[in-house]
């Protein structure tokens, strides 16, 4: 059941009623719903409705809906809120002639950041938001049967939960029944169990405490390290110095793919792609800490710590940080209002670029970019297109769940992409469960963010990361899932966007 109430005020809700009957009208709605109408003059025509109910009956219709959509009066839904209800608020607002002024709306605004609250200003969205907590009751109910105490982890959470187990059943119906080496067996678990720890990273900073300032001066500290990084591999590249180890890892590296070869910058990492998304994620946070310097300084500092990027050879990693430099920059002049200025500032590049195609036109220019290491790009759609055979002709539902080598290379089977990844390891069944675990942990942070200054930035640097993780393991590093995951729970915790608004304040 839905309950729906507008309060006593004096003044009309109609446009929350209006949508609500419609909703049930056109069966968008299938629940039973009852509407207490208050001063409106609109009449429901397809819902139960009352203008006025007794305090004992709105606590019985309260206790007994599972989700309540309610105005922004904090007595009202605060107690739907403490009765463990799936709480939807719809603020008055005063250009609706719904109240004298805005102060549900700025209200809500301020509690967002510290309930878990869904609050919707256009009332178009309401039929989206009430979608998604039928599915969130649908699914609860089912994790209840096991475990009444599910309800302390959001729905994300238990989407990764479920993969994991169908991960674990794969992995030990794959060591069963196909013989696959040890050490391959003994990766599939390393694989599941730093999974595991990731999720529990997530948990700990969606929930935890978090000092913003030391955040921030971390991830600038992070950026002067890749810049430092960058450049002593172009002086090592200048003064052909073969290479720099520090215990065991390297700064250059090499490729042999198909007879060809390519040098690419390392950065000390176990391979050369890792570099792309420590820089993404450091990208975001510098902006963040220089929001508030002129557009010059922040695209000079974010094109420092571009110029590691550009060594590692990774094609798919350097038009994502291009893309999110783009996102970061472009939103600067939008909300500093200094088009002509930032005009001014990128006219120098524009005239290097035109500079460039004098000599030599675009179209060359592009396929130079194309067939940088193509012999990868082969390699790379092969092992993807032998990756989905094979779960597709062996294990459609559970998958393959450990991963075997590739005809003999060293490449593991279901390697360089982190969804046909996960196709690969559990098959329909854990990609039906991971994509919308990742899908709402994307949904929850730009709910969030949308609070902040900042929604486009991390919406934008988010997409980017999603889309480069499409071409590269997200698990290829034990350290790098940790550290996404990490991060993922700090842009979804509300501490953070707290103190993020009082620290731009």
């Amino acid at each position: 059941m839905i309950f729906v109430t507008v309060g006593t005020h004096e003044q009309q809700f109609n446009r929350l009623i209006k949508e609500v009957d419609r909703l049930k009208g056109t069966g968008a709605i299938d629940q039973e719903v009852f509407i207490q109408t208050g001063y409106s003059d609109f009449e429901p025509q397809n819902c139960q409705w009352s203008k006025f109910l007794s305090y004992d009956d709105m606590n019985s219709y309260m206790k007994e809906a599972e989700i309540v959509i309610t105005h922004g009066g904090p007595a009202t839904f605060m107690n739907a809120v403490s009765k463990g209800k799936k709480t939807i608020v719809v603020p008055r607002q005063e250009q609706f002639g719904e109240h004298v002024n805005n102060h549900q709306v700025d209200f809500l605004k301020e509690l967002f950041l510290k309930y878990e609250l869904d609050y919707i200003l256009n009332i178009s969205e309401l039929e989206n938001i009430i979608k998604e907590k039928n599915i969130s009751t649908i699914v609860l109910l089912i994790c209840s049967s096991y475990n009444e105490k599910m309800k302390f982890l959001n729905m994300a959470e238990i989407f990764f939960i479920v993969f994991y187990i169908i991960y674990l059943t794969s992995i030990l119906l794959h060591s069963l029944f196909k013989n696959p080496d040890f050490d391959r067996i003994l990766a599939a678990f390393n694989s599941l169990i730093i999974g595991i720890v990731s999720l529990a990273f997530y948990h700990y900073y969606k929930n935890t405490t978090l000092e913003l300032d030391k955040i921030l001066k971390a991830f600038l500290f992070n950026g002067l390290i890749l810049f430092f990084l960058g450049g002593t591999y172009y002086y090592c590249l200048h003064n052909n110095i073969q290479n720099i180890s520090i215990f065991g890892r390297d700064l250059i590296g090499s490729d042999w793919i198909n007879g060809m070869h390519t040098q690419r910058a390392m950065g000390f990492f176990e391979y050369s792609n890792l570099i792309i998304p420590i820089t993404v994620v450091t990208n975001l946070y510098i902006y963040m800490k220089l929001r508030n310097y002129s557009i010059m300084t922040i695209g000079v500092v974010l094109l420092f710590t571009f110029i590691l990027p550009i060594g590692s050879g990774s094609r798919a990693g350097i038009v994502a940080i291009l893309a999110q430099m783009f996102i970061l920059l472009l939103n600067t002049v939008v909300v500093k209002k200094k088009t002509i200025k930032f005009l001014l500032y990128i006219l120098p590049f524009l005239l290097v670029i035109v500079m460039m195609l004098y000599f030599d036109n675009l179209l060359s220019i592009y396929y130079r970019i194309i067939n940088l290491r193509s012999g990868s790009s082969e390699s790379r759609f092969s092992l993807y297109k032998d990756t989905v055979n094979i779960v597709i002709n062996n294990s459609l539902l559970f998958g393959e769940g450990v991963k075997e080598l590739w005809l003999n290379s060293d490449l593991p089977l279901g390697s360089h992409s982190t969804y046909i990844g996960y196709f690969y390891k559990s098959g329909l069944l854990g990609l039906m469960n991971i994509v919308p675990g990742l899908l709402l942990i994307f949904t929850n942070i730009g709910r969030k963010a949308k609070q902040s200054a900042f929604y486009y930035e991390i919406v934008g640097t988010l997409i980017t990361l999603f889309s480069f993780f499409a071409l590269e393991d997200l698990d290829g590093a034990n350290w790098l899932i940790v550290f996404i995951f990490t991060v993922l729970g700090i842009l979804e915790n509300k501490d953070f966007y707290s103190q993020l608004k009082r620290w731009k304040s």
